[in-house]
C-alpha cells in the first residue's frame, strides 16, 4: 500500500502540478477529490472516482484512489488505486496502467500493442510500490516528453531516477 505521511503536503504537490502549464484540467485539486471528514473536521480520507487528468498534448490520466486515515501509524494508506495513462491517437505513445485493487496485489499493465500484460513490481525495472497521484502525474509528463515506454526494463531506472525527488516531495 501507498503511504502518505501528511495530506496537506500530498494536495499542495498536486495543485502545484495541475497549474503548472502542463496539465488543461482539472485547475483544481478539489475538483478531483471528495474528502472524508470526522465529527470534528478531521480528515478520515479521501477518494478520487473515475476522473480524468487532461494533458496539453491531448493524452489524459484516467484517476481512481481511495485512502484512510490509520491514526496509530500517523499516516494515510491508499489502499485502492488505479492510474491509467491514455494517448491520444495522434501522439504515437502507447497505454499503460499502474493498479492496487481489493482483489489484486499491485501490479502495472503493459498495453503496448493492444496486450494488457499483467505485471508485479518484481518484474519491473520501475519502481511502482508506494504509488500515488502526484508521481503518476509526473510519470505521464515524463513519458509524454521522453517517448520512452516506462514499463520497458529498458527505461525503468532512468524513470526512478527522476521519480525519486518527487517520492520526496510527498513524504519528506
Amino acid at each position: 500500500m501507498s503511504r502518505i505521511a501528511e495530506p496537506s503536503i500530498y494536495f499542495s504537490l498536486i495543485q502545484r502540478m495541475l497549474n503548472n502549464g502542463a496539465i488543461n484540467l482539472p485547475k483544481n485539486y478539489h475538483d478531483m477529490f471528495k474528502l472524508r471528514k470526522g465529527k470534528n473536521g478531521e480528515l478520515l480520507g479521501w477518494e478520487i472516482i473515475n476522473k480524468r487528468v487532461f494533458f496539453y498534448n491531448n493524452d489524459f490520466l484516467k484517476v481512481d484512489e481511495k485512502a484512510k486515515s490509520k491514526k496509530a501509524l500517523g499516516e494515510y494508506l491508499i489502499e485502492k488505486h488505479t492510474y491509467h495513462f491514455n494517448p491520444h491517437e495522434d501522439n504515437d505513445l502507447e497505454r499503460f496502467r499502474i493498479d492496487k485493487k481489493r482483489s489484486e496485489p499491485l501490479h502495472a499493465n503493459d498495453e503496448r500493442n493492444g496486450n494488457n500484460l499483467h505485471l508485479s513490481p518484481e518484474q519491473l525495472k520501475l519502481d511502482i510500490n508506494n504509488f500515488n497521484l502526484y508521481l503518476a502525474i509526473h510519470l505521464s509528463l515524463l513519458y509524454i516528453s521522453k517517448r520512452k515506454y516506462p514499463l520497458d526494463d529498458k527505461y525503468g531506472n532512468e524513470y526512478n531516477a527522476e521519480l525519486i525527488k518527487h517520492r520526496r516531495e510527498c513524504n519528506g
